[in-house]
This record gives structure tokens, C-alpha cells and sequence, in this order.
């Protein structure tokens, strides 16, 4: 592409001669600041970040983020408890993550009835999320406190509990990480002058991990039973074969402020299909 532009005539011409500078067009760049994340990160977190920082609309961000059939985003919003929605090699190259890591960013791969026990609705460890950190397996309703803080998942705006959708939305492309009603920042160090966020390392870290590799264990299994069409009575999905989910949630005792999964059992919750 070349663009005129205009020199100085001579003193002893008085016309003016176009001179042509050769340009290139440089592909947009955005700011994804992939260090402000941790490993196992929800992409509803990973979205909500790369929103704040790029103020984006909607249509802007479905088209980057490369949400399968764009143009028919739903009024509801894409689940984000779902890969497939996604094309997951250009989400991972927009976020500048491993598309392992984009995967782990999703409950499950594809739909699946299991998603009916993964809420709907955002469920966070408060202290969590005031750091700039949620996992996708919080999502899972047997999932009942948060390993490292020992706090109950909640829902819900913290100050005026609104409801918070788990999907990619108008409120995620406006309001990230923050209410869409009240206005409350849900983390504050992104609001401060050179504000950023420090992911976990070292023991909190390979305890998140622990934890997302156990219950994606037990719910891998679960996404690979066939399910059936539905009856032609009760119109219920129904698996080939059971299988039985059992989650054990060790609660943290006086000498250990952490826990691993599995290890020291006060508390099980199992989820079966029959």
C-alpha cells in the first residue's frame, strides 16, 4: 500500500511533486498479560481478564475468541462449561496459553447430561477471586470448599448477591470482574494505579493441580459413557451402564492448613447415574 505525501518545492520551481511512501498494514495486537494467570485457570477468569484489559463489545469478542457459530451467539450467552463451542487452537494462540491449558479451562470437552451437575451460575472461593484466580471445577456442585482457603463455594455477587451467569455474555464483555448491578469490583488490585494480578505458585499452586487432575479423574470416565436417545415415555436421557462418582473432601485439621484430595476423609459426596 502506498500512500502520497507531500515535499517542499524547489526555490526555483513552484510545483509540488507527490512523493510515495511504501507502508504495510500491521495486524492488531491485544494485551492478554498471560502472566497474571495461574495454571488451571478457569477461561471464564482467562476471558474475563483479556476483556478488561482490551474493552471489547461482545460481537468484538465472540469473533476473536472464535466461538463456533458467531452469528448465532444465543441472548443467554455461549457456556463456557464447554469446549466445543470453541475453535481451541485460536483461543489458545489469542491468549497466548498451551491449548492444554485452554482445555483445562473447561469442565468438560464437549456437551454431556454430566454438565447438569456443573452450576449454571459462577461458584467461587471468595478469596480466590479477590486475587484474580477461579477454576473450572468449582463449577461442579459436589465441590464444596475450596482446598486452600477452606471456604464454602459460594454464588452470587458477594455485596448484593446478583446472580452470575457462567457464559460468555454482555455482562463479561462490560462489566469484567465486576457486578453488572451494583458495580462492585470482585478484584481490587486490578483497579489500582499499575494494578495486576500475582497467580499462585509453589504449595498453593501444586495443591490447585492436585485438585484438578483428581476431579478430572472422576469426571473423565463420566463423559465417556454413551447415553442413549431419549425414551419415548419419560423423554430421559439414560446411560448404557452406570458408573458412581465419589469425591472425598479432606477438611484441613489444626496441623495441616492444606489438604490433598483423597487423604484424610470427614466428609463424601457420591453422584451416580443408574
Amino acid at each position: 500500500m502506498n500512500i502520497p505525501a507531500s515535499i517542499p518545492p524547489e526555490r526555483s520551481d513552484h510545483t509540488w511533486q507527490p512523493l510515495l511512501l511504501p507502508t504495510r498494514i500491521v495486524p492488531a495486537r491485544y494485551t492478554t498479560r498471560p502472566e497474571w494467570s495461574s495454571d488451571g485457570e478457569s477461561m471464564w477468569m482467562r476471558l474475563s481478564k483479556f476483556s478488561l484489559l482490551n474493552r471489547l463489545s461482545l460481537h468484538a469478542l465472540v469473533v476473536l475468541v472464535a466461538v463456533r457459530s458467531s452469528d448465532e451467539v444465543p441472548h443467554a450467552g455461549v457456556d463456557l462449561r464447554r469446549a466445543d463451542r470453541f475453535v481451541l487452537t485460536r483461543l489458545a494462540s489469542l491468549l497466548e496459553i498451551a491449548q492444554v491449558a485452554a482445555l483445562d479451562g473447561f469442565c468438560l470437552p464437549c456437551s454431556h447430561p454430566a454438565l447438569a451437575w456443573a452450576a449454571t451460575e459462577l461458584r467461587y472461593c471468595p478469596g480466590c477471586l479477590e486475587q484474580g484466580f477461579h477454576a473450572a471445577w468449582f463449577q461442579w456442585q459436589f465441590i464444596e470448599r475450596c482446598p486452600v482457603h477452606g471456604s464454602r463455594l459460594r454464588g452470587g455477587c458477594h455485596k448484593c448477591d446478583a446472580a452470575i451467569p457462567y457464559t460468555l455474555d454482555g455482562n463479561l464483555a462490560k462489566h469484567p470482574l465486576s457486578c453488572a448491578h451494583c458495580g462492585t469490583s470482585w478484584v481490587p488490585g486490578l483497579n489500582r494505579p499499575a494494578g495486576r494480578c500475582e497467580p499462585f505458585r509453589g504449595g498453593l499452586a501444586r495443591i490447585f493441580k492436585r485438585w484438578q487432575i483428581h476431579v478430572a479423574a472422576a469426571m473423565m470416565p463420566v463423559a465417556d459413557i454413551p447415553f442413549a436417545s431419549p425414551a419415548r415415555v419419560t423423554r430421559r436421557l439414560t446411560p448404557q451402564r452406570g458408573i458412581g462418582i465419589e469425591i472425598r473432601h479432606a477438611m484441613p485439621g489444626p496441623q495441616h492448613p492444606a489438604f490433598e484430595p483423597a487423604l484424610r476423609s470427614t466428609a463424601t459426596l457420591t453422584c451416580g447415574t443408574h
